[in-house]
């Protein structure tokens, strides 16, 4: 799997819908019609990026909001953003 560098911009693309039940989301890509549903730490990370992140900034977000050690936080981010690539739902900036 590949490793993000710290200073990778990532944001979301602006084809999906997205909707908030509770503390997970529930998204829907219009182009390929899956839907797909968050977790509250992927809502998080998904509602982070309205903006656009670097990878450091979103570890560091995560870090303030849920108990996790930063090893930790940083292999599942990356594992979460890969696959959001992979599905076409973000994309990195630049």
């Amino acid at each position: 799997m590949k490793e993000f560098s710290t200073n990778t911009i990532f944001k979301r693309k602006k084809d999906l819908l997205s909707s908030r039940m509770d503390q997970d989301t529930v998204m829907m890509h219009p182009l390929s019609g899956k839907y797909f549903s968050l977790n509250p730490v992927a809502t998080s990370i998904w509602e982070m990026l309205e903006v656009p992140l670097t990878f450091d900034k979103i570890v560091e977000n995560l870090l303030t909001e849920f108990d996790v050690t930063i090893v930790v936080c940083q292999n599942e981010t990356n594992k979460f953003l890969q696959t959001l690539i992979e599905k076409d739902i973000i994309e990195i900036q630049g």
